[in-house]
């Protein structure tokens, strides 16, 4: 590998890295790294993989495919192409799994994850069926070999999107493993699928975007904003995110500080390499004198300039929510505001 094609590697590639363990599941067999510069230039619609959560024991799956089958009023596609309509069809499907399971010898008293639910989800604008057609091709592609699967396409949502339930016991009696590195190898996957399709996308990482706040987990997603079945509440770890914002609401309107949050610190230093990085393959492109290098330069610098000029935590975005809270929006002094509230709040 060249030192432009290394510098380009740094970019796109850190950031998440294997650990020791068995194999991936799945990974795309070739990267063009130049290709997805151009695609993030162009401001290429990003796809979303995300496992949204695991049914654990073998009488939690059924909720789960009675779910994303909308009890039945919506097609679910098993591995081997069979499709079910209906309740009682559905029904079908996931009894042969649970049989299975109740049948394989326990490793343990403990109910162990048993179906992977994955989310593959595209912008809305998007076309619904080639969103699935992709899903399919990506999922036989991924699983088919080892692993049983249903699934089934979403489009009630602005965002088409496809729910895939995965057997987490193989063919082999080997259990599926997903780690980071292998849920970013589906998002490339997915996106490679798409791109057949004729559906621009690409699934960069957001450290290539210099994206820092992540996602809010699904479950508690769902607990905050509440669905058919459940009234919205606030969840314990939004609860105690927000009380950490108040506190250092209070500490600072009396004029302390907290201790430095070393993650804040990696974030800010994090940022930092990941502009170094741009300079240094812009540069590099530039010196060659070629038409095809001087474009991607250019490609780099327009990513390089709509990367955050501003770092934003969820912590600092709730800082943001408290103190609105606490001013009530209403343009006074903070330190007025919030000198009475407890630290226990």
């Amino acid at each position: 590998m060249g030192i432009i094609e290394e510098s380009l590697s740094s970019i796109l590639e850190g950031g998440v890295k294997m650990k020791g363990r068995g194999k991936q599941v799945y990974r795309p067999l070739s990267k063009n790294h130049r290709a997805t510069i151009s695609m993030l230039a162009s401001k290429t619609p990003e796809v979303m993989a995300k496992i949204t959560g695991f049914s654990r024991g073998a009488n939690n799956i059924a909720p789960h495919i009675l779910y994303i089958s909308r009890e039945g009023n919506e097609e679910l596609e098993s591995d081997r192409g069979i499709i079910y309509n209906g309740k009682d069809e559905v029904e079908q499907a996931y009894s042969k799994w649970i049989d299975d399971l109740n049948n394989f010898p326990k490793p343990s008293k403990k109910p162990s994850r048993e179906v992977m639910h994955l989310m593959l989800s595209m912008p809305a604008g998007t076309d619904p069926e080639k969103v699935k057609n992709s899903a399919r091709i990506f999922a036989k592609k991924t699983f088919s070999e080892n692993h049983e699967y249903l699934f089934s396409l979403h489009t009630d949502t602005p965002h088409p999107h496809v729910h895939l339930a995965v057997k987490m016991l193989g063919h082999n009696q080997e259990r599926l493993n997903p780690r980071k590195a292998d849920i970013q190898a589906w998002r490339e996957g997915f996106a490679m699928e798409l791109r057949g399709q004729g559906v621009r996308a690409v699934a960069s990482k957001r450290r290539a975007r210099g994206v820092v706040k992540k996602a809010v987990n699904n479950t508690v997603h769902h607990i905050n904003k509440g669905d058919d079945t459940h009234k919205k509440r606030v969840a314990n770890v939004t609860a105690l995110q927000m009380k950490d914002a108040v506190d250092e609401l209070v500490l600072r309107s009396k004029g302390k500080t907290e201790p430095v949050k070393p993650w804040e610190e990696a974030i800010k230093a994090n940022q930092t390499d990941v502009h170094k990085l741009y300079e240094t393959a812009i540069s590099e492109l530039e010196k060659t004198g070629k038409e095809d290098d001087g474009k991607l330069a250019s490609d780099l610098r327009k990513i390089k300039s709509d990367l955050p000029k501003k770092i934003t935590t969820q912590h600092m975005e709730n800082m943001q929510k408290a103190q609105a809270d606490i001013l009530g929006n209403k343009p006074e002094k903070v330190i007025d505001k919030i000198k009475d509230i407890s630290l226990s709040r």
